[in-house]
């Protein structure tokens, strides 16, 4: 409690027991934090010092430990996916349940292999135009479009050519 009370330091005064004997002394008398005073021994303790304890008897607490991921379901087997191919248009639903889950949609191939992914913290990051390259590409070239450096030149020339051909060139 004092160390939740913001006490960076307790002193807990030792006390010396039959059990204890000489082995127990010789620890204590390595210790750089026993400290004598009038005769008595004391230790001085550190947040870090009761941290360290608790993750050190953290199985003690909680069977977690013991537990392998799969007992645990951290792991969701229900993921999101999309085609590469697909239009981007029709992952939009799929984004804003993997916004919600806090996940991506994955993009995989005719095989059902893992290609890359579109995440909602990625589109959030870019500028206006992604809307239009929502409309216009495929999941597989969204993927490229909103990949780190920026669209490939490219995509923005075929996102300007498709959204010419639609007459919504405004967006």
């Amino acid at each position: 409690d004092l160390i939740l009370q913001g006490a960076q330091n307790i002193v807990v005064p030792i006390l010396q027991t039959k059990r204890s004997g000489i082995s127990r002394r010789k620890q204590l008398l390595k210790s750089s934090t026993i400290n004598s005073h009038n005769g008595a021994e004391f230790c001085w303790l550190t947040q870090e010092d009761v941290i360290r304890f608790l993750l050190g008897s953290i199985g003690l607490f909680t069977p977690l430990p013991a537990c392998s991921i799969d007992a645990l379901d951290i792991i969701s087997s229900d993921v999101l996916a999309i085609d590469y191919y697909s239009p981007a248009s029709s992952a939009v639903e799929a984004i804003s349940k993997s916004l919600a889950q806090q996940t991506s949609v994955a993009v995989v191939d005719s095989d059902g292999e893992f290609v890359g992914e579109i995440s909602p913290f990625t589109l959030a990051c870019c500028d206006e135009t992604v809307a239009a390259a929502i409309t216009t590409l495929s999941a597989g070239d969204l993927m490229a479009y909103i990949d780190c450096g920026g669209p490939p030149e490219d995509l923005v020339r075929l996102v300007k050519a498709r959204l010419n051909e639609k007459n919504l060139e405004k967006l």
